[in-house]
């Protein structure tokens, strides 16, 4: 069976020809005609359509897990397994699989073992690198060395350019640097818990700026909670670690984080209610309402709008 439709090998997303190139309709990758043409050859050994069909699927699938914001290591390691079923040696789908094997000495192997000599093996540097600094947090500085010497030999070689080695050794510099300060350290007690909706961040961050300034420390999800691998399965978990060790709570009010879809309201209110109830005395834990200040976490209400 011939190959009926050109698929993208990042995202399953059909491509188009534009001139010499040929582009991604999803993902907007780019690749040239060899890439095309060899990429076609290998998808033509797929005999059975249905399966080029659920290959392109899953590679859509594992695109949108891998580029979430909180991704899910469990959901992306299936969608690995099942790329592999029919086409063991994607590389993509190895390496996601390695990666959250969340193995130091296999994923340092694997990166130290990437041929950037080939154009396949190099393609995909850049995304292992952003994937790899987005979760550095949860991997831990022992992948520095071993990334910065890939992006270096993909970058500073045979293949120079200069403009995307200082971009990506840049970027790995100040997350190690991040990570080596605490930053992501949950558990680091901070004077102030920031509740908000990501819908108001420009008036988020003016706000911490403004505290921070006078030497109030703040914990915003957004910057002091890992967004990388594994993010989601813990997220909760964090959150809640995160309020117990801040002195008190600032809630940003606005229409926005008043929605029900918002963190603020879905997360953070009920765990503050839950814990000020459990550490009342019981007395108190029959009526929140009237429970006295003092058993309650300090909070303050800023209002951002003039929404009711």
């Amino acid at each position: 069976m011939e190959f009926v439709e050109l698929t993208c090998k990042k995202c399953g997303g059909e491509l188009h020809s534009k001139g010499e190139i040929f582009e991604c309709e999803y993902c907007h990758a780019t690749y040239l005609s060899d890439q095309v043409e060899r990429e076609s050859k290998a998808l033509k050994a797929i005999l059975d359509e249905a399966k080029q069909e659920k290959l392109a699927n899953n590679r859509r699938l594992l695109w949108e897990a891998i580029h979430a914001e909180n991704t899910n290591s469990t959901e992306i390691v299936e969608l690995c397994r099942e790329i592999r079923k029919i086409k063991s040696d994607d590389f993509e789908a190895r390496f996601f699989e390695v990666i959250h094997s969340k193995n130091i000495r296999k994923i340092n192997k694997f990166l130290n073992e990437i041929d950037v000599d080939k154009e396949e093996e190099l393609f995909w540097v850049e995304e292992i690198a952003s994937f790899i600094i987005k979760s550095l947090s949860v991997l831990g500085t022992g992948v520095v060395l071993p990334l910065n010497d890939l992006v270096e030999r993909a970058y500073k070689g045979k293949n120079e350019n200069l403009q995307k080695y200082n971009e990506y050794a840049t970027r790995l510099s100040e997350e190690a640097g991040r990570v080596d300060r605490g930053i992501y350290a949950v558990e680091t007690p901070r004077d102030v818990f920031v509740m908000y909706s990501s819908k108001d961040m420009p008036k988020v961050k003016s706000l911490v700026e403004t505290l921070e300034e006078k030497n109030i420390k703040c914990f915003v999800a957004m910057r002091n909670l890992q967004h990388g691998m594994g993010a989601v399965e813990n997220y909760e978990h964090q959150i809640q670690v995160a309020m117990d060790n801040c002195k008190m709570v600032v809630f940003l009010s606005s229409k926005n984080s008043r929605s029900f879809n918002c963190d603020a309201v879905r997360v953070e209110i009920p765990y503050l209610k839950q814990r000020d109830i459990k550490m009342a005395p019981y007395k108190f834990r029959q009526d929140y309402e009237k429970m006295p200040k003092l058993y309650k976490k300090p909070r303050v209400e800023y209002r951002l709008d003039n929404s009711q």
